[in-house]
């Protein structure tokens, strides 16, 4: 059943604490020091979960030391904010081993995407939003990853404030008005078929990934359009598409085009292309399944909150 009305964590003070953990790959404390020291410069105390450093071939620790040290941080009380430390692969092994009751209780935010991705998916379902933005391991010195950052502060001290980007050629002008949801096409679709699996009817779809073959991609969108998952869209939103592969024999479609085209098989009637989600440094953070609008104009796309 689509969810309208969900809750927001409650915003971060001076002296909170943010736990980084892994739920995905392996990661040591010396990859995401700037991202500690990110956290002391904006007034919080920074704490390091036990997978940190722990490694079981490409994870973070096995799979119930990844759902424990998570477990951990949901139910201690004193962590106000959850930063997953990367991604990879690895959220989804763990989704069902999770007991979401503390959370749902008392909200505190969960930070991080792509493979993230399945973590929002089961937070959307337990009526809670999210937050979709970088994470430990990609915190850098360029001005880009800055300005994700500042936003990515803003939330998380709740100023829900708007953003808008350059229109591509690709866009189809319109507003339009849903929660907005998704993130990694290819957890999206690794979902499809379970309890996690996002119903998007009247949402605004985000789509991005990276390190896929394009046939891959159209693979999936095939998937979404017979499973009727782009149908009844508010409104779809395709980010960065980074590092795509292709056969010996072209595909010929780029990952926008291929989405592009199963938008216009489902005329799903305002688009955005191009946006600034996904693993970029310009990777701006967004509200997973808060109410948001859209705004497709002729030069420029916002995204604003409702409420």
């Amino acid at each position: 059943m689509n969810q309208t009305q969900l809750t927001f964590p409650e915003s971060l003070i001076h002296d909170d604490t943010i736990r980084i953990v892994c739920t995905a790959r392996s990661v040591v404390q010396s990859e995401i020091l700037k991202a500690a020291e990110w956290i002391k410069n904006m007034g919080f105390k920074v704490e390091f979960g036990k997978t940190i450093g722990k490694v079981d071939n490409q994870f973070g620790g096995t799979d119930s030391e990844r759902a424990e040290d998570l477990q951990n941080a949901i139910n201690n009380p004193h962590v106000k904010a959850i930063w997953c430390a990367r991604g990879g692969y690895g959220t989804a092994r763990i989704l069902d081993m999770i007991d979401f009751s503390a959370i749902v209780k008392n909200p505190k935010w969960i930070i991080g995407f792509s493979d993230i991705t399945a973590l929002h998916a089961a937070l959307y379902k337990e009526g809670l939003i999210s937050m979709h933005a970088p994470m430990p391991i990609n915190v850098t010195d360029t001005n880009e990853n800055r300005i994700s950052l500042e936003l990515m502060l803003s939330y998380l001290t709740g100023k829900y404030e708007s953003i808008e980007w350059s229109k591509s050629d690709k866009d189809v002008q319109g507003v339009a008005k849903g929660n907005i949801v998704g993130g990694n096409l290819s957890v999206i679709y690794s979902l499809r078929g379970t309890k996690y699996d996002i119903d998007s009817t009247n949402t605004i779809l985000v789509l991005e990934d990276i390190d896929e073959y394009l046939y891959h991609i159209d693979r999936m969108c095939v998937n979404f359009h017979l499973g009727e998952k782009f149908k009844n869209l508010s409104a779809l939103i395709s980010g960065q598409f980074t590092k795509m592969n292709d056969n010996t024999i072209n595909f010929g479609k780029t990952a926008n085009e291929i989405i592009e085209h199963y938008s216009n098989i489902n005329q799903i009637s305002v688009r955005a292309f191009d946006a600034p989600f996904g693993h970029i440094d310009y990777n701006l953070p967004f509200l997973h399944g808060a109410s948001a609008t859209i705004e497709v104009g002729k030069e420029k796309v916002m995204l604003s909150y409702n409420g």
